[in-house]
């Protein structure tokens, strides 16, 4: 059995990671979705970034992983992962974790905002396909794929406004491959817990806030709770 810690868009804001993990005692890993620096400050990510493993370490968390949101400098995350050998960039990427496989896909799509990490779904689509068609087709029961922005249509991906804002090319690669389970993050006002067929979608809500996640990986099944410091 496998206990993740699940959490995104810290915007700078770190504090409550202490708390959460004094009161989880058996974390065995944490994902971080994206969005680590401040709105202001994303020159800081490399510096969030070693402060969020410099507290793994403290409380004893082997491993840290993640995908950078679109306000986070990407060239960040793959510098750090040269660095420190406890964390792992999962941008257009896989990795084995005790017989499971995490892929990961950063940034958002297109924004009215213009921030640093965009993409068209064109392109998601595309190079999650790659990813995909080498890992997902035999072992799709034991993926889980870590996105920044959820899927489209589901209660994760909901503005204040009601409109959807999530991905159609992550929801497409869901339907047609069938992870395990996607944690994302991104849409700070849809923390949820929802179902793609069969697959679970996990967003924890912001971290900045003290709104968090925990996944049970046992065998073939996930376990997911939302919960709060």
């Amino acid at each position: 059995m496998i206990n993740i810690l699940v959490i995104s868009d810290a915007h700078g804001r770190l504090e409550h990671i202490e708390s959460i993990l004094m009161k989880e005692e058996k974390i065995d890993f944490i994902i971080y979705c994206g969005d680590i620096a401040h709105y202001r400050y994303p020159y800081k990510t490399i510096h969030m970034l070693r402060s969020l493993t410099d507290i793994a370490k403290k409380y004893n968390i082997k491993r840290v992983m993640g995908v950078p949101g679109n306000i986070d400098i990407l060239k960040h995350y793959i510098e750090f992962e040269a660095q420190e050998t406890m964390f792992t960039n999962l941008h257009e990427k896989v990795t084995e974790y005790q017989g499971y496989f995490f892929i990961g896909f950063g940034g958002s799509t297109i924004t009215p905002l213009n921030t640093l990490l965009e993409y068209s779904e064109e392109t998601i689509e595309e190079r999650l396909t790659k990813i995909a068609e080498s890992h997902l087709k035999t072992r799709s029961n034991r993926v889980v794929l870590v996105t920044h922005v959820p899927p489209y249509g589901t209660m994760c991906d909901k503005a204040f406004s009601g409109e959807h804002i999530g991905s159609r090319a992550i929801r497409k690669i869901i339907e047609l491959y069938k992870p395990l389970a996607v944690f994302s993050g991104h849409v700070h006002e849809s923390r949820c817990i929802d179902r793609i067929e069969s697959t679970i979608i996990l967003n924890p809500g912001p971290i900045s806030m003290g709104f968090y996640g925990i996944a049970t990986l046992e065998n073939e099944h996930i376990n997911a709770f939302l919960k709060h410091v």
